[in-house]
């Protein structure tokens, strides 16, 4: 049967789930949070070669077989409450999120529960706050926002007995703006020169911010 060597370019080529298999093997016990680069590290420091048992087993068809069996598949969720968001381009971006289980069924159990919805909130001005409202089973969203260059967080809110329930909050992102310093080859300008030493951000045009108008939703914004 032919042997692995037991490198780091072999077992970074690994899966997660193969790794603890292989640590097992070796009788390593490795925490089920433990990142899969510590695991990579705790194998490199055996050698297999000094009385531990040859890792040939993993060239072993029969082996593989039994580890794509024992291997689990991602789940869907992880029963974590959490939002967080993706930019775009300057004037999109992607905003995905989950709630944990039991917190998703006592809000929706309450007999005042009006649905989830998204708080998009400029930082510094929260009068241009506005509200997109999500489906319980919605998990992401593309959300068109008004001001290129601005800076912005995202809540994730239940509205309940006419109140407001911040769910979860993903951290402040800047939007790229779209207008961007012209390059230009004087070191004095005038003033309307400045005003013209612009030039268009060409990651408007991926955004298709042309073809149409962002209109905010205010309607579901709670005092």
């Amino acid at each position: 049967m032919k042997s692995t060597e037991l490198s780091r370019t072999y077992l970074e080529g690994l899966t997660t789930e193969e790794l603890i298999v292989l640590a097992d093997r070796f009788d390593i016990e490795v925490p089920p949070d433990l990142a899969w680069s510590f695991i990579v590290e705790t194998l490199l420091e055996i050698n297999p070669t000094e009385g531990s048992e040859s890792i040939a087993y993993l060239d072993n068809p029969a082996r593989q077989e039994t580890m794509e069996e024992d291997a689990a598949p991602l789940p869907e969720q992880y029963n974590i409450s959490f939002i967080d968001i993706l930019i775009r381009d300057p004037l999109w971006v992607y905003v995905f999120w989950e709630i944990k289980r039991h917190e998703k069924e006592a809000f929706e159990s309450r007999s005042g529960f009006n649905g989830y919805y998204l708080k998009i909130c400029p930082v510094g001005d929260s009068r241009k706050a506005f509200t997109v409202h999500i489906r319980p089973a919605d998990t992401a969203w593309y959300v068109g926002i008004p001001d290129s260059g601005s800076s912005y967080k995202v809540q994730l809110c239940a509205s309940a007995d006419k109140k407001e329930i911040v769910i979860a909050s993903s951290g402040v992102f800047t939007m790229p703006a779209l207008f961007e310093p012209a390059r230009t080859r004087g070191a004095h300008m005038s003033g309307a020169s400045i005003g013209n030493a612009v030039s268009f951000n060409s990651l408007h045009v991926l955004s298709g911010a042309n073809d149409f108008t962002i209109l905010r939703n205010r309607e579901r914004i709670v005092q």
